[in-house]
């Protein structure tokens, strides 16, 4: 008889359960389900580090799980240094990096919105009304 998907993850999740036990006590309300896989590969001095690195700052796990796998004797400022550039990397520019928007005319921003209003005829006039207002706020700085 063939396993259900409840039935295949139930038996997944009682694996990772029982790998996360493995692990150093104080580590594993740290660790989410679908990491575990990960730190369960991870050695007692690594998983040292990891925990230092999480009571010293709020760090993205995963990244610091496949870090240590990469570099086995990383400190715990290697692990955050490579998780908070890793956030770097993620975050998007703040709106005081991106280039000044040139103002945009409201002529513009009014045939935008007839446009909009032309294809889209069942939209109420208010509601266009109202995009237009959002279109000035966001397109003028």
């Amino acid at each position: 008889m063939p396993t259900t998907y409840k039935q295949r993850y139930a038996k997944r999740r009682k694996q990772w359960i029982e790998k996360r036990k493995k692990l150093l006590p104080a580590l594993q309300p740290h660790i989410a389900l679908r990491n575990i896989s990960s730190a369960h590969h991870l050695t007692l001095e690594n998983q040292n580090t990891l925990l230092k690195a999480i009571n010293a700052e709020s760090i993205r796990i995963a990244v610091a799980i496949d870090y240590l796998r990469e570099h086995p004797q990383a400190t715990v400022e290697d692990v955050l240094e490579a998780t908070s550039k890793d956030r770097e990397q993620k975050l998007p520019p703040s709106p005081a990096q991106q280039p000044d928007n040139a103002a945009v005319d409201s002529d513009v921003i009014q045939q935008i919105t007839d446009l909009i209003q032309a294809c889209y005829t069942d939209m109420p006039r208010s509601s266009v009304v109202s995009l237009n207002i959002i279109l000035s706020l966001n397109l003028n700085p």
